[in-house]
């Protein structure tokens, strides 16, 4: 979001639409479709994968993706306590949507 607002200060006239826009399609757009398309661009840097825990291979469908979105933001930090205690290291949002944190 940063980035992108920086970008925008370049542009004389940018509209208020247009930001809000961009900060929707970011905030609730942007990490389920890349999920279900393969990774975020943090996943990549970190070299992680969210995949479907009954099929590591394949990639998270839209509705987890959003279930796992929406839980991880309902509970925001609390959500990671449960990695720890969980034999395969998933968060809570990872137990609610059914998926699997990987490294690639």
């Amino acid at each position: 979001m940063s980035c992108i607002a920086i970008v925008l200060d370049n542009f004389i006239e940018v509209t208020d639409g247009l930001r809000a826009g961009l900060f929707i399609f970011l905030f609730f757009v942007y990490e389920p479709l890349a999920h279900t398309l393969g990774f975020t661009l943090g996943n990549y840097i970190m070299g992680i994968r969210v995949r479907k825990i009954s099929a590591h291979a394949e990639k998270v469908n839209i509705t987890q993706a959003y279930l796992r979105f929406t839980v991880k933001k309902l509970l925001g930090w609390l959500s990671f306590f449960t990695i720890q205690s969980n034999k395969k290291s998933r968060a809570m949002h990872d137990i609610a949507s059914g998926t699997l944190t990987i490294y690639a």
